[in-house]
């Protein structure tokens, strides 16, 4: 019920002597070794690649005699050793041999004071809302190209190359430096090779195509990530008599789902967030015209989630709390002299 956060003590990792030979102390404490390994080890590797972060996992940590002293994971490739991750402590009594590449000793300095937490590395988030397409183009779908190169990195690390180690070097692909060249004569915009795709060998990377190069479409070899317009919820009237867009195109509406309401949800209680979820969006009639979910309660839907697309021409009635519907913001421009009118534009007169 009241899960104590606790500062970590100022440790050190040595790969030859001990922790004593060294003016250090031994980890003995199962929960303190685990606590240094999330730290300084298994924050950045997935050994076992699940697509987990190992740091995220409940991988054991027997207690072993007839090896190194102390707290210590073990280098994958070395020999004997073949299920990761994991990590050991050798009590004192039981200890033999010294610490080294394949067992490095993770030691407590014995500072007096703890050093300051140091943040495990992070994934940056990109400042734009994106979705991801495997037919058609960004464009097709009502969507933008991402064409800066360091965008397209920022839309990969995030939700793609987050939870992959392409290149079996134990270490999450987003923490690595991988190539992002300017391509011609592949889809448009920003996307990744999936391994398996014939002439791809070396990974990870991704590419970005300008749009004047770009030949063929978006598929599941090249999942393009594409930027999703500005948005917002109404719960009445229409996107229309309010001013802004329908969305109705269905990967476009369930970009906006999962960046807007299917992302901190977990209807079905699977306890897997619903964005993850390759849930149902059909098109449907004689309900509120465009892109919308329904809340749960409502009348007559038992099953989520879900969202729904209905064209206009078959469109009835208004959003409401139990279909909040999901609109893009009209285009617009600031004029800073004159007035809209003059300016060929229109003036914005609703609230």
């Amino acid at each position: 019920n009241f899960p104590c956060f606790c500062k970590l003590p100022e440790y050190e990792i040595i790969t030859e002597g001990t922790c004593v030979s060294h003016g250090m102390t031994d980890i003995l404490d199962v929960d303190l070794c685990r606590a240094v390994m999330d730290d300084g080890y298994y924050s950045t590797r997935d050994q076992d690649n699940d697509g987990i972060i190992d740091a995220y996992q409940d991988y054991p940590i027997p207690f072993v005699t007839g090896l190194p002293p102390g707290c210590w994971p073990v280098e994958p490739g070395t020999p004997g050793f073949t299920t990761f991750p994991f990590a050991c402590i050798t009590p004192l009594e039981d200890a033999d041999g010294d610490c080294s590449a394949n067992f490095p000793c993770f030691c407590l300095t014995d500072s007096g004071e703890p050093e300051p937490a140091v943040a495990a590395p992070t994934i940056p988030e990109p400042d734009f809302a994106y979705h991801v397409v495997k037919d058609g183009t960004c464009e097709s779908h009502g969507m933008a190209d991402i064409l800066d190169v360091d965008e397209c990195r920022l839309a990969m690390n995030h939700g793609y190359y987050n939870t992959r180690d392409q290149d079996d070097d134990g270490l999450i692909d987003a923490f690595q430096d991988y190539p992002i060249p300017v391509v011609r004569d592949l889809p448009p915009g920003c996307w990744p090779v999936e391994p398996g795709t014939p002439g791809f060998d070396t990974f990870p990377f991704a590419c970005v195509t300008p749009l004047e190069d770009a030949v063929g479409e978006c598929s599941e070899n090249f999942p393009c990530f594409c930027k999703l317009p500005e948005y917002t919820i109404i719960t009445e009237s229409t996107c229309e008599a309010m001013g802004y867009k329908d969305i109705l195109d269905v990967e476009a509406c369930r970009g906006v789902m999962n960046d807007g309401y299917y992302n901190t949800r977990d209807q079905d209680g699977n306890g897997v967030v619903d964005s993850e979820q390759d849930y149902p969006v059909p098109i449907v009639r004689d309900l509120p015209p465009g892109c919308w979910p329904v809340e749960p309660g409502t009348p007559g839907f038992d099953t989520f989630p879900f969202a729904c697309v209905t064209p206009l021409e078959d469109a009835v009635g208004d959003c409401s709390d139990n279909f909040p519907c999901f609109c893009y913001l009209p285009e617009y421009e600031i004029v800073t002299s004159g007035t809209c009118a003059t300016a060929n534009y229109t003036d914005i007169l609703d609230v």
